[in-house]
């Protein structure tokens, strides 16, 4: 048997080590349920704050990266205590809640990533419509300015509408795409409210309105 002055010494290093590890794991449950409170509150996107919303989801990403060190900090403290002689019931105990805000946080990652990755892709169909916008907008006030045209003009700009059109069914494409992908986003997160209405086929239609004005001159 070990003397007792060694016994003594191991019971305060696993007393010091568990009061130790009970801080980090309290901090490590409150950043996780921190970081999964601000993805439920950015549950909903709406068109007119979709930018801000990826701004902030991005910021969320950021704050994922000291909780993650955090979780593998308390994994290998576990594994620690175990091997020091934690009793059996308590480990079991921490083990369970420490693997339950495991999977919440994995799952809570995906659908951040999810979600990040949609708005990214939707910055990009903002700006093809704004540019396919424009271009249409200029040849509608280029044909109010002109009262008379000559066959060329006419047989010019029904090319730049053919091709701009051709251009707007490769984002009508997107739209749909897009609008798929916002529905699987919301229903993502079933515990927290979600907005249900489709907003990406908005650019799009403003697009078309401009070809209908177009051709109709």
């Amino acid at each position: 048997m070990w003397p007792v002055h060694l016994r003594l010494r191991e019971t305060e290093h696993l007393f010091e080590s568990r009061k130790s590890f009970h801080s980090r794991f309290e901090s490590f449950e409150r950043s996780v349920r921190d970081v999964v409170e601000q993805i439920e509150n950015h549950g909903q996107i709406q068109s007119a704050t979709w930018n801000q919303t990826l701004q902030r989801l991005q910021q969320i990403e950021k704050q994922l990266q000291p909780v993650q060190t955090l979780l593998s900090t308390v994994g290998h403290d576990l594994a620690e205590l175990e091997v020091a002689g934690l009793p059996k019931a308590e480990l079991q105990t921490i083990q369970s809640t420490y693997e339950a805000h495991r999977q919440r946080l994995q799952i809570y990652e995906n659908i951040l990533q999810k979600r990040i990755d949609l708005l990214t892709r939707f910055e990009e169909h903002i700006r093809r419509s704004n540019e396919l916008r424009n271009k249409l907008q200029q040849i509608n006030d280029d044909l109010q300015q002109k009262q008379q045209l000559k066959i060329q003009d006419i047989d010019g700009i029904k090319t730049q509408i053919e091709r701009y059109t051709t251009d707007l069914r490769a984002i009508q494409s997107e739209s749909s795409i897009l609008d798929r992908l916002m529905e699987e986003s919301n229903t993502t997160i079933t515990d927290s409210t979600t907005n249900r209405t489709i907003f990406f086929t908005v650019e799009s239609r403003s697009v078309q309105n401009l070809i209908d004005m177009a051709e109709n001159k």
